[in-house]
């Protein structure tokens, strides 16, 4: 029972069609049972009938035999090579040819213009019992009703799925979207809300560019109903609830259309003010996604007293403190500018070279040449460079004591390169222009 492959299984079945539509039934996951015992195999297979059929695989004196509870009697049936099929792949994984050929036969399909391929399906079925019982169940899935079904089933497997895999979930997923997109609002939003609910959970394993253009088809498609959705407060309220759950994922390429997309559902149900309390409320966990959400709703707003208090809360990297640095600037708040330019660039370092940029020209703007240098100093020892240096020379001009400190910092500029941290690599981001 431990040597069997695929090989055999074809053989012992001996019918091309059985093996064939056995396959089918492995692939489509119909073995819902399986357990062995030395050289017996039980297994429970789901076919046409209400109850799964039982399947007893066993060997004796080196003689495969089976027994099955379907009706089929001419010999092995589609749900014993489905059994073996799947004690097969089970036990060696690395043997199976399923991706390998799957990926062969997408390949082919995309090149048959979808009319032939059609047509050639829709004369099969008329032969074939099996196609015709697929296509039925295809066209009973692939309706708008159906659609958020499907994409639930697709995601259930995903934490064992390979990376090929997710690749092809991503794309099913956007063409499931742009069909979506087609359908009237009421049965376009339900598809866009399962998909934005199911992602979070596979976030850390699906491809980032893929996914994030999933997100952005899906928000796009509820963004562009919003305004015409026709439910009360109620659905709008449970779509934003949904939607909220986003935002600890949230990226650069779908932030504003998250944005965009909750706040036009708020409009219908309490507007901006509504979504505030409600991303206050879910903030307290201290979830800092939704903290940066509610500062940015908060400066849309106009309440700049609770922007900057949320925001101070939430910070952690450079565009955190140059995002708060900058509203300093425009506010005219040039002191509390370079105390979180300070404090930024101790926390960060040689993760900061914009903040690090910034601060120096708002310290030479404002005639701090003392904090200036103080500042370059420590910027040479994250970016060694010989324009740092220059403009180190330039502010240090008739300093006493910069022959000296100057002969150090060359040393360390010419030890740079063999130097194995990796903040030598960097060049320096200072602006040398001023």
């Amino acid at each position: 029972m431990y040597t069997l492959t695929e090989a055999d299984v074809e053989r012992y079945v001996d019918q091309d069609v059985i093996f064939d539509r056995g396959r089918a039934y492995y692939r489509a996951r119909r073995v819902i049972h399986l357990d062995v015992n030395d050289d017996r195999l039980s297994a429970r297979v789901s076919g046409s009938a209400r109850r799964p059929y039982q399947v007893e695989i066993w060997i004796d004196r080196g003689i495969l035999h089976s027994t099955c509870t379907c009706p089929y009697d001419r010999g092995a049936c589609k749900h014993v090579a489905a059994a073996l099929l799947e004690w097969v792949h089970r036990r060696a994984p690395g043997a199976s040819p399923a991706g390998s050929e799957l990926a062969e036969w997408r390949a082919r399909l995309e090149a048959i213009p979808p009319p032939v391929l059609i047509e050639h399906l829709a004369c099969e079925a008329e032969n074939d019992v099996l196609i015709e019982r697929y296509l039925k169940r295809w066209m009973r899935e692939l309706t708008p009703e159906h659609l958020p079904k499907l994409i639930a089933r697709l995601f259930r497997e995903v934490r064992a799925a390979s990376p090929a895999s997710l690749e092809r979930l991503c794309e099913r997923l956007l063409h499931l979207l742009d069909w979506a997109d087609s359908f009237p609002d009421d049965r376009a939003i339900p598809v866009a809300v399962e998909a934005l609910k199911r992602l979070p959970v596979a976030f850390p394993l699906l491809p980032h560019p893929a996914r994030d253009d999933v997100v952005e088809r899906a928000l796009t498609i509820i963004h562009r109903r919003a305004s015409r959705l026709e439910e009360g407060r109620v659905a709008r309220r449970k779509l934003i609830y949904n939607l909220l759950g986003l935002i600890e994922h949230q990226t650069p390429a779908w932030r504003a259309p998250l944005m965009e997309t909750l706040t036009s559902l708020a409009e219908g149900c309490g507007g901006l003010s509504f979504l505030i309390d409600v991303v206050r409320q879910r903030a307290l966990g201290g979830d800092l996604g939704l903290r940066r959400f509610l500062a940015e709703l908060y400066k849309r707003q106009g309440h700049w007293d609770e922007y900057e208090r949320t925001r101070v809360r939430c910070l952690v990297d450079e565009d955190d403190y140059l995002e708060l640095f900058e509203y300093y600037i425009e506010e005219n708040r040039p002191e509390e500018a370079m105390i979180l330019g300070e404090r930024g660039m101790n926390a960060l370092g040689v993760r900061a070279p914009r903040l690090a940029e910034r601060l120096t020209a708002l310290y030479l703007e404002w005639g701090e040449r003392d904090m200036a240098r103080q500042h370059l100093l420590r910027c040479f020892r994250y970016w060694p460079s010989e324009q740092l240096l220059q403009r180190l020379d330039t502010l240090f001009k008739g300093h006493r004591g910069w022959k000296r400190q100057r002969t150090r910092l060359m040393k360390a500029l010419q030890a740079a390169p063999a130097m194995s941290t990796p903040r030598s690599k960097p060049a320096s981001p200072i602006d040398h222009s001023q």
